[in-house]
């Protein structure tokens, strides 16, 4: 028998419908879910209703709070109307009025009423503007005053306090020319408040609407002459300039079409007394005062002329004062850009400047939108440009402290030369990639000491500044400037003025910069010819060395991402002067006579002569002396510094010694030949003294003996000029004198030219195995 299905609603908790058999407990389920179901969609639908119910609740409160907002203006309105103390007071005045009329002619009357609504027309307008409500209302009761007093100050028996109320009167007139030019002036000024001002203008002033506009043209252009000579807020007092002229063309724009005239013709409308504003003024009692008021001030509407313009003449106009403007812009922009020497800055704020003026080319009539970008452009690029010039004249500096340096060298003390295997340099920190090890290394290899990192330090520091600037040039052409303009503009429009903007303006301020920084690059190679000079005679290594080592690194170090193409070889014609002043220093210290000692006395044997070779016997290395010498100037040269001798400092030395060193070699020769002829004459006298044959053979052995020595020295200073000629290795045009020496002696020991050829090919032999002894002078 089937069990029953239990009722959902009896069940207390879930664990009882699991009591039943599987199947019932499957068709509670299904009931449950058929309940939720249910339930669902009516809590939809409740929902829904209540939803619907509330929405229409809301705009119930909306409307109630609406009307409720307006019941209660209302009865403001009419408590302001109907309050205690202004019945109060019009009761007194109604009494005052009654009492003193009484023993009191019409015209007693008319001259107090007219006198107390003077008054109060000059108090009311004082407390207008100092509440800085609409200069119209106020220069409307200015208009009335001025009336009430010229007909009060005609009367005969016109009381004191009218001379106060002039007074009063005037000084409420320039409190609104002042407000009216405040509010013309103001970027802050809509339309509608500038044509309020230039009415309340034509109403104070008996201008016409072309005055007005003149006026307010002068106003602008005086407002922004102001906020560029003052330099208000730093940097945005040019786009705001550059705002105010462009909102001036806008608003221009407006007051010819039409909403000028059409103010003006409001105030023309009516008597000034019955305008709606001033009868709204409860202060001014003018519907108890306005019937004693005269009949000519009573019906004074105002006449304001107009001077009808056509469409062309309006735009004369207007570019005829956009030209002016933007002509006292510019000249005031620059005279203020002056001040602003930071690169980045400038470019900020011609961005910003041109950003102004580009969203507003499709609003904004001018007389030429060319050349207004032009100017702007104009005023940047020269800006720029002074700024580029002034960045690279700071180079000076480096040559100001060259000279400084070598002004006062000796006052200084030099610091020792390092060497590359001094122990200290073990104790230095080797992490972080062993910087510390490095720059010491490098800066002992270069031979910088405190003056050249001095001096390093600002020219780096002039480095950095004008790669800044460059890499500010080229992001230039980066710059999108198609989001800046608008999709409706003419296309070639955009594109002239993008090409303008990112190709024309940073080529030329990249040439500027380049000629500039060229110029710069040879005042300070002047400077150094300068520091030159004031030395060139004293025989001074190490200011020398330090004015080499300067340029070297300097030259390291040149600005070449500006020169380009145009590259220059930095004090290319100072360097040759230096190191001839080097090679002088060194060869001052070992001098070239010491290459062949003079002998005193008769000729003696060679040194090494038992080390000849070959047959017949030839020497294969040059002279003790020759070798130490060479040796003594590769030291001389290490002791000045072996960063400065690169290929054309040995050359300059090498020159300078090869003019020289012929002159030990032509005093040898003319010892060897004096030697020759003692000889020859004291073997002559022997002979003819001499008969015994013994004695005649001992000296014939000994002349022999003595023209062997001459013709060895002969055969050794072949190979000692040989191998001088190898270490100097310096190539003359013409014949020279080592090479008129070396044809010299072959033709005096050599006759078939044999010996020569075997000592050229021992010297250079030798001189290939020795001449790294001498690494410098084998550079």
């Amino acid at each position: 028998m089937a069990t029953e299905t239990p009722d959902t609603k009896n069940l207390k908790s879930w664990k009882e419908a699991f009591q039943y058999p599987i199947p019932t407990v499957r068709k509670v389920e299904q009931e449950l879910r058929r309940d939720i179901a249910s339930n669902r969609e009516k809590l939809r639908s409740l929902v829904g209703t209540r939803y619907r119910e509330f929405l229409g609740t809301a705009e119930t409160i909306i409307e109630m709070n609406v009307e409720s907002a307006e019941i209660e203006s209302r009865l403001t309105s009419i408590g302001i109307r109907c309050n205690t103390s202004l019945i109060g007071k019009k009761s007194v005045n109604l009494t005052d009025i009654n009492r003193d009329s009484t023993g009191r002619t019409e015209e007693d009357k008319a001259l107090a009423g007219q006198l107390a609504l003077l008054h109060r027309c000059t108090t009311v307008t004082g407390r207008l503007l100092r509440k800085h409500d609409s200069p119209l209302l106020a220069s409307k009761l200015m208009v009335i005053s001025r009336l009430l007093y010229k007909t009060l100050s005609q009367t005969t028996n016109a009381p004191p306090f009218l001379e106060s109320l002039r007074l009063q009167l005037s000084y409420v007139q320039k409190l609104i020319r002042r407000r009216i030019e405040r509010r013309l002036g103001s970027s802050k000024s809509s339309v509608e408040d500038i044509i309020d001002s230039m009415a309340a203008f034509c109403l104070s002033n008996s201008a016409s609407s072309l005055d007005s506009i003149t006026h307010f043209h002068n106003i602008r252009l005086n407002c922004i002459a102001k906020r560029l000579d003052r330099g208000e807020n730093g940097s945005d007092c040019i786009p705001k300039a550059l705002s105010l002229y462009i909102q001036t063309l806008q608003h221009t724009k407006a007051l010819f079409s039409r909403r000028l005239s059409d103010a003006l013709g409001k105030l023309q409308a009516r008597p000034l007394l019955n305008d709606h504003d001033v009868q709204k003024l409860d202060d001014i009692d003018l519907d108890i005062l306005g019937r004693w008021v005269v009949p000519d001030v009573k019906n004074f509407t105002p006449w304001i002329k107009s001077d009808p313009m056509t469409k062309q003449s309006a735009e004369q106009t207007l570019k005829n004062w956009s030209k002016k403007a933007f002509q006292t812009f510019l000249e005031r922009a620059a005279t203020t850009l002056k001040d602003h020497v930071d690169f980045s800055g400038v470019l900020a704020l011609r961005k910003k400047t041109l950003d102004i003026w580009l969203a507003a080319v499709p609003t904004t009539l001018t007389h030429s939108s060319t050349s207004v970008l032009e100017g702007l452009r104009d005023l940047f690029n020269t800006q720029l440009k002074n700024i580029i010039l002034r960045e690279a004249q700071e180079l000076l500096f480096v040559g100001d402290a060259i000279k400084s340096h070598l002004k006062e060298w000796e006052k200084t003390e030099g610091s020792a030369t390092r060497s590359l295997w001094d122990p200290d340099l073990l104790s230095l920190e080797i992490s972080d990639g062993a910087s510390a090890l490095k720059k010491v290394i490098t800066e002992t290899l270069l031979g910088q000491d405190t003056k050249i990192a001095n001096v390093l330090e600002r020219y780096r520091s002039w480095l950095a500044t004008i790669e800044t600037s460059r890499q500010l040039i080229e992001e230039l052409q980066n710059t999108k400037w198609e989001d800046t303009l608008d999709e409706d503009e003419d296309e070639e429009f955009q594109i002239s003025t993008v090409d303008l903007l990112t190709k024309d303006d940073p080529h030329f301020l990249r040439e500027e910069q380049t000629k500039a920084v060229r110029q710069a690059l040879l005042n300070l190679q002047e400077s150094f010819g300068d520091a030159i000079k004031a030395f060139e005679d004293s025989k001074n290594s190490d200011k020398t060395a330090f004015v080499l080592r300067l340029i070297r690194d300097l030259r390291r170090e040149s600005p070449s991402n500006i020169l380009q193409d145009d590259e220059m070889d930095f004090a290319q014609d100072i360097i040759p002067k230096l190191h001839e002043l080097l090679a002088e220093e060194v060869l001052s210290k070992v001098t070239a006579s010491k290459i062949l000692p003079p002998s005193k006395g008769n000729i003696t044997r060679i040194p090494g002569r038992s080390l000849w070779e070959k047959g017949p016997e030839l020497p294969i290395q040059p002279l003790p002396s020759t070798f130490k010498y060479f040796k003594r100037l590769a030291e001389a040269m290490e002791d000045i510094g072996p960063d400065l001798w690169n290929p054309s400092a040995v050359s300059v030395l090498a020159t300078r010694l090869h003019e020289t060193v012929i002159d030990p070699f032509n005093a040898k020769l003319e010892q060897l030949k004096q030697s020759s002829n003692n000889t020859g004459e004291k073997r002559d006298a022997e002979e003819a003294e001499t008969t015994a044959e013994q004695e005649s053979s001992a000296t014939e052995t000994n002349s022999s003996n003595t023209v062997d020595m001459i013709r060895d020295w002969k055969i050794q200073l072949l190979l000692d000029a040989f191998y001088i000629r190898d270490a100097l290795s310096v190539r003359a045009d013409n014949t020279n004198a080592l090479d008129e020496l070396i044809e010299a002696l072959q033709g005096e020991i050599d006759e078939g030219g044999k010996i020569a050829g075997t000592l050229q090919e021992s010297a250079h032999d030798f001189w290939n195995r020795t001449q790294l002894l001498f690494g410098l002078l084998a550079n």
